[in-house]
């Protein structure tokens, strides 16, 4: 069984969402917020998709996915759940990055 797909739309995502933070940084003239946040973005990816391999890989799930009946369908829809919400995770560090290099460079009045 293979739970996890370290190619998938959430790694491809997450490097995108990490490119737009960065490109925005360098557009509004704070090309230091722009990295730090890339950095930050890529990070929380790498540790996402690590942490989730590591769990879903490392055969300490496998007594509850090898189930027959509701007990193993219900733990294999929870995984699939833990999976969708950890690509987010990277998602929501770039919007909040993007938050802060907004916040650093509106114009005062």
């Amino acid at each position: 069984m293979n739970t996890i797909n370290l190619s998938g739309a959430g790694l491809s995502f997450g490097v995108l969402a990490a490119a737009l933070v960065l490109v925005l940084g360098i557009w509004r003239g704070r090309r230091d917020l722009g990295t730090r946040g890339m950095w930050g973005t890529l990070g929380a990816l790498a540790l996402t998709t690590v942490g989730s391999t590591l769990l879903f890989s490392s055969g300490l799930l496998t007594p509850l996915l090898s189930g027959e009946g509701f007990g193993g369908g219900l733990a294999l829809a929870l995984l699939g759940l833990l999976s969708l919400a950890l690509s987010f995770v990277p998602l929501y560090i770039a919007a909040n990055w993007t938050e802060v290099i907004l916040h650093q460079t509106r114009p005062t009045r």
